[in-house]
């Protein structure tokens, strides 16, 4: 990344007088609040761009989590290395999960949603329910987009 890109991209981050708070980015975002930025016919993810300026490389397969769980945030000191088994077990821990298998509002948004791509079978697995119950709830968020007009038609 050249010295122009990095300038423009600073430009886009709101740093707050509390380095320790949340960098907020400003440029476009995904659908899911994500920061992203474009360099060379690319979109990038924002908040890997700020981590391998102020952190360095990302291996390959790399996850940059969120320790903040603020997906517009690109503060290098709320940034991690992780993986995908971590970042979801991360999520779990953070309360997307109450204790007994009894998943909350939160953990079936993030399961419909599955920003990761997750296998259902994983997915059940990370959340220590059965294959058919995440079966379910991806049906259910299905049904209730097609009710709200939401619903995808060819």
């Amino acid at each position: 990344m050249n010295r122009k890109f990095k300038n423009n991209f600073w430009k886009k981050v709101k740093i707050p007088k509390d380095p320790n708070a949340c960098w907020e980015w400003k440029g476009a975002k995904t659908s899911r609040g994500y920061g992203k930025v474009f360099n060379k016919g690319k979109t990038l993810s924002a908040h890997r761009v700020s981590y391998r300026i102020m952190v360095g490389r990302i291996p390959k397969g790399g996850y940059i989590c969120h320790k903040c769980d603020n997906r517009g945030c690109v503060n290098p000191e709320h940034l991690e290395l992780g993986d995908r088994n971590k970042n979801v077990k991360d999520a779990v821990e953070r309360g997307l999960m109450k204790s007994k298998g009894r998943l909350t509002e939160t953990a079936r948004n993030y399961i419909r949603e599955n920003p990761y791509g997750l296998s259902q079978r994983k997915l059940a697995e990370v959340y220590g329910v059965s294959q058919a119950k995440i079966s379910k709830i991806v049906r259910e968020g299905e049904t209730n987009d097609n009710r709200r007009g939401n619903g995808q038609h060819g």
